[in-house]
């Protein structure tokens, strides 16, 4: 059996790292993706909360001899250490499967290595099965890959993120808890506690495991234990915690040495190492009111079916099962169909309390906290939610182990099933949405162009990639507006653009002492601040138009209109040229190509494949109302079909 469970844990991890290598991302993706591989390949600081262990892993991973792109080589790094948790996932559903039939059995006194492992019928209450470890072990390996294909687990492995080494340190900590607490193997413990430590050095939603991990610990026996040596034993579990944690000293060391991506500037000193390590900057999303909550559940439960799909038939199949077994069959026929709903839940909570307890508080820790949380990419935050209510389906599939291996064999077909379901959905090896949108705006600006803009999401995240890391348009100089709001970004400018930053020295010496009283919680003047800020960002194209383009993007119009307000601004690709003069400018159409952008659009879903079209799209609009208002009725006609052509492809999908 040894050799079957190891060779099935490694199939865990292969078949869907074969999977997702099939499905990953050959370019750089949204949001975060660029600025996050940039600092893992200069093994620099990456935006809060600095996310050390990612960093250095994501950069050892870098130096190993690959002669793909290198943001091919991060993407493939997140589906490796995705693909890696599956194992372990396997191995802790599989270690509840066998302590719940040894417990049942009520042979406990006799060693896990003495048990023997004869095909003895295990009867509890209303449950019968065998203990069978064969059956366990395909159980929590079809209950696995149904785990490793769920639509948000699949997205984590796609591109380079920080969740997918969130997700297998997750799962190791979860294995080594259970494995403590279930076999009483203290050594465990200790594991549990260095990888918990390693687990908040890459993520700091961590802390939502913490109450299930001390729901596991205080019951050792099933009843709560706060005696004396209980707290003496639980103090020295500290220790690797903090071995873990101290990881986060790689932050004011390295910003130190003063590294290409140096976010948060940490080495400044302790109020700003805190600063960045908590994620303070992202709080002000946190605890938005009730319409937040509504929001939020809403997404999570839209969510579920991509999730957990056809492994909702296990719960009814196994109280189905019982049907014959008991005499209360008109309980059974209705767990039958409620199978869903509430047999897994009644199940589990049947067979072993505290496993019901322990996934139970861990998933409502998870969506509790991410009910508060505003933000645009919230579905990441319920992976841990998702990951408790697959393992409470695969747990009450236990009674499906009295069957024949032959027949058991079949429930593999589920997750074959969520693999055929999600794939279309998860696969990306097309996408180069996010590449082409970056390139037809960066190549649409002149040589030595100063561009401000925040669209972080779009083409600033990934063109700090693109211009530190393959060297493209080292000649434009990137202002991101909104973290000018920041006072790290200043001084990474500085790093950057020195010629640029130079000439608006006196600006920033002006808003930097205002920008220190906000970001230090200290009293600051809100009109002082905001005339400051325009003055600093003005300065930089009033000092240097004459000599080198300005452009800005529509965001910048939008959010700022204060912002070169004084000059005229002209439709320039997917930007806006500032200028002093008034003449009409012919737009280049045939520099804006977006026939690879429209096609990468094929099949993709969610608010920024939306939002990234409907951008590309006004930009083209802009384009053809300013041509008609100067009479360019050829120019708007051929801008307008452009941006039909994104709107209707768009709509269509």
């Amino acid at each position: 059996m040894k050799h079957a469970k190891l060779f099935l844990a490694f199939s865990a991890f292969l078949l869907p790292f074969i999977i997702y290598i099939f499905t990953l991302a050959p370019s750089v993706g949204f949001t975060d993706a660029g600025e996050l591989a940039a600092s893992a390949l200069t093994l620099g600081i990456a935006h809060p909360s600095g996310y050390p262990l990612f960093i250095i892993l994501a950069h050892l991973w870098a130096a190993l001899p690959f002669s793909a792109s290198k943001i091919y080589q991060m993407n493939l790094f997140s589906a490796f250490i995705t693909a890696a948790s599956v194992p372990f996932f396997f191995l802790s559903i599989f270690n509840i499967l066998k302590f719940i039939s040894l417990k049942k059995s009520q042979d406990l006194s006799i060693s896990d290595k003495k048990f023997k492992k004869k095909s003895n019928l295990i009867k509890h209450d209303f449950l019968s099965f065998d203990y069978n470890e064969n059956a366990f072990a395909i159980i929590a390996f079809a209950i696995s890959l149904a785990y490793a294909f769920a639509a948000l687990v699949w997205q984590q492995a796609n591109s380079i993120e920080v969740y997918s080494l969130h997700l297998l340190l997750l799962n190791i900590t979860i294995f080594a808890a259970l494995k403590s607490a279930l076999f009483g193997d203290k050594k465990w413990d200790y594991a549990a506690a260095l990888f918990l430590g390693l687990c908040f050095a890459n993520h700091l939603t961590t802390i939502l495991l913490v109450p299930a991990l001390l729901y596991l610990y205080f019951t050792p026996n099933g009843k709560f234990d706060f005696s004396k040596n209980r707290f003496k034993n639980f103090a020295l579990l500290i220790i690797p915690i903090f071995i873990g944690l101290s990881l986060y000293l790689y932050l004011p060391i390295r910003a130190s040495m003063q590294p290409d991506f140096n976010w948060g500037y940490v080495s400044r000193n302790w109020d700003k190492f805190i600063y960045h390590a908590s994620g303070k900057q992202y709080q002000i999303w946190m605890q938005e009111g009730s319409a937040v909550w509504g929001k939020n559940l809403g997404i999570f439960f839209s969510l579920i079916w991509e999730q957990l799909l056809f492994i909702f038939i296990l719960p009814s199949i196994a109280a189905f099962s019982l049907f014959n077994l008991s005499g209360k069959k008109p309980f059974w026929l209705l767990m039958t169909l409620l199978g869903p709903i509430f047999t897994p839940f009644y199940l589990i909570y049947k067979l072993e309390k505290r496993i019901f307890y322990f996934f139970l508080i861990l998933a409502i820790f998870c969506i509790a906290y991410s009910m508060n949380y505003s933000i645009h990419d919230i579905s990441s935050y319920f992976l841990a939610a998702y990951m408790s209510i697959i393992a409470i389906f695969g747990i009450s599939s236990i009674a499906l182990s009295k069957y024949k291996l032959s027949t058991l064999c079949l429930i593999l077909i589920i997750p074959l099933f969520s693999l055929a379901y999600n794939y279309s959905s998860s696969d990306v090896s097309d996408d180069y949405t996010v590449q082409e949108y970056t390139k037809i705006l960066v190549d649409n600006l002149e040589p030595n162009a100063i561009i401000l803009s925040a669209q972080w999401d779009y083409w600033v995240s990934p063109f700090w990639y693109y211009q530190k890391i393959e060297n493209y348009r080292k000649d434009i100089v990137l202002v991101e507006k909104e973290l000018m709001r920041r006072t790290w970004y200043p001084y990474q400018f500085t790093k950057w653009y020195p010629d640029i930053a130079k000439k608006s020295e006196t600006e920033l010496a002006l808003f930097l002492p205002h920008l220190e009283n906000f970001e230090e919680d200290k009293p600051y003047d809100n009109i002082a601040i905001q005339s400051t800020y325009l003055n600093y960002m003005n300065s930089f194209i009033d000092r240097n138009i004459d000599k080198h383009p300005i452009y800005i993007t529509y965001d910048v119009l939008q959010s700022d209109p204060g912002i070169g307000e004084k000059y005229n601004k002209i439709p320039h690709g997917f930007a806006l040229k500032l200028t002093k003069d008034t003449n009409y400018v012919q737009p280049k159409l045939h520099k804006i190509n977006i026939d690879k952008f429209i096609s990468s659009l094929k099949g993709k879903k969610g608010h920024l494949y939306d939002g990234i079209a409907m951008t590309a799209a006004a930009n083209l609009m802009n384009i053809a109302r300013y041509a008609e208002f100067n009479n360019d009725s050829k120019t708007a006609e051929s801008a307008m079909q452009l941006a039909d052509r994104i709107r209707i492809f768009n709509s269509k999908k």
